[in-house]
Formats: C-alpha cells, structure tokens, sequence
C-alpha cells in the first residue's frame, strides 16, 4: 500500500483482500482520523489494551475484518499512534499476525529497540521464522583499525554513501570524543539488548537479520554488537543456570545495506534474494560452529 494512503481507503482495500500474503506498509506518519466522517465513534474493532475515543477513531476493523486477513510476508512502518492497530507496535492483541513468517521492520533502532524484545515472540507470532531490522548506524567515534573475519550478507549497489551533512541525529554534534563514544556504545547496548531479548523469547526463530546503513565501516558496529550480545547470552545462560554451546547466537546475521535510501517490498524478487542469502549464511554459521546441521536451506 503506498504510505500516503488515506484512512478510509485502508479499511476497504484490507477488507477486500482476505487471501493477502505479502504486505508493505510504509507510512511516513499516521494516517488522519476524520472524526466527522465517523461522528466521533471508533470505525474498526477497539484495541483490547489500548483505547482512546478519538485518537483511536478507526480502531474498528480489528477484531472482526482482520481474522479473515492471514498475511504471510510483511514489511511494515510500524506507529505509536496510528488509528489501525494492527499498525502499531502492539503485536500481542491480534491474530493479524498468526501466520507471518517473514517481517520486515523499518523503523529506525530507537523505536524497536523499545518495544521489539516484548511484543516479537513465540506467542505474538508463532509461525515467525525470518526477522529483519533496520539500523542507520551513523558515524562511529575514532577508532582503531581491526581486521576481522566474518560472514556478512553484502547488499552491494555501488560506491558507499558519503558522510552525513549532519551529525545530530547520533549525538556527536559539539561532543567530546569520550562523550561520542560513550553514546556510540550506549546505542550498540540498546540494539543488542533487543535483539537478544528477540532471540531468546522466539527459540523457533531461523533468521535474524541486522541490516546496517550509513556506514562506512559496518563490521566495527557488528564486531560490537556481537560482542555486547554474546556477553549478555552468556550472563544470562548464568543466572538461568543453563548450559549453552556457545555465547554467540548463529541465527543473527548482518547486512549492509550501502545504498542509504533503497527498501524492499515484502513480495520483490530482491526481499526474497535477501531472506535466502541470509538463511544461508546463518545455516554455514551453525556448521562452523560445530553444529548438526541437516535442514535444508529455504
């Protein structure tokens, strides 16, 4: 659906299209509620936690609409307030998504890093087997050059993107150098955290991909990423008093994306070509690492 649609366009397109298996939705904000249309009472089905009169004036189509849509393959923008539930980062009210296998998340790291490791589970999704997430990594604080090996998912399009003209939306603007590195780490936690709670509470997970941009030394955010993961695993595995066979967790698999503005609808060739790549890696990941691999790469 195009991220400019109207609300009252929404509702008889999804209502329409109860055999939908790939959906992408992209709104730049949420969609305006016209009270007058609906004279100030919700459209669609109220959200069973979250309900506000007029805010939530298209609630309607939720409950009884949705449980005909079964959607397979989404690449979703998700918001706090759009007035479609199922839109927003409140993935446990619904059976919307049931059946989803593949979800694409474009949100920016500082919106689902804050919701993504309590809504995206084994009870929220069942069916879940591919996850991938956005993170515009910014530039990183000096650092010293290291050389690693690792296996990466490279989305080549070209010559890396130049440095952004502005520094603020990262927070280096007029910092320190310790006061910059202090928020570049600060933010590697943040998405490590989240990822591993995703990790952790969805044990049926295949894929998780972390696709980085605007950055032009990406395996430095990921050598850090992977390691403040693996360390919160392995503090974890102790308080639980579980044996684990290793700290790092093989389904995780990084992308840089090197084209800073370019996305992927759920059903294009090149979303598909993505989610193969990646299970491929994660499936080489989990031989390397010594275990009994016999499934099939999809």
């Amino acid at each position: 659906m195009y991220s400019d649609i109207e609300l009252k366009c929404i509702v008889p397109i999804l209502s329409a299209c109860s055999g939908i298996q790939n959906l992408s939705y992209w709104p730049s904000s949420p969609p305006r509620v016209d009270v007058d249309r609906y004279h100030g009472a919700p459209p669609f089905a109220a959200d069973p936690h979250k309900y506000l009169s007029v805010q939530h004036a298209g609630d309607a189509f939720g409950q009884q609409n949705l449980n005909y849509i079964c959607p397979r393959r989404l690449s979703l923008l998700f918001h706090e307030l759009h007035p479609i539930y199922v839109f927003r980062p409140t993935l446990r009210v619904s059976s919307f998504f049931d059946n989803v296998t593949h979800l694409s998340i474009l949100n920016k790291w500082q919106d689902w890093s804050s919701w993504a490791g309590g809504e995206i589970n084994s009870e929220s999704m069942p069916q879940l087997t591919h996850l991938k997430l956005d993170m515009s990594v910014g530039p990183a604080p000096p650092h010293e050059n290291v050389h690693t090996r690792a296996n990466w998912l490279e989305i080549v399009t070209g010559n890396s993107p130049p440095p952004p003209s502005s520094d603020s939306e990262y927070g280096f603007q007029q910092c320190s150098s310790s006061d910059a590195m202090n928020h570049w780490k600060n933010k590697i936690y943040r998405v490590s955290n989240a990822i591993g709670d995703v990790l952790g509470s969805h044990r049926t997970l295949q894929v998780c991909v972390l696709l980085l941009r605007s950055d032009r030394d990406p395996s430095y955010a990921a050598k850090h990423i992977t390691r403040s993961l693996s360390s919160l695993q392995d503090t974890s595995a102790m308080d639980t008093r579980e044996d684990q066979d290793g700290v790092f967790d093989q389904r995780l698999v990084f992308a840089w994306e090197k084209q800073p503005f370019r996305y992927s609808y759920a059903h294009s060739h090149r979303e598909d070509m993505i989610w193969k790549s990646a299970q491929a890696v994660a499936h080489a990941q989990r031989y390397l690492s010594g275990e009994n691999v016999s499934e099939q790469v999809e």
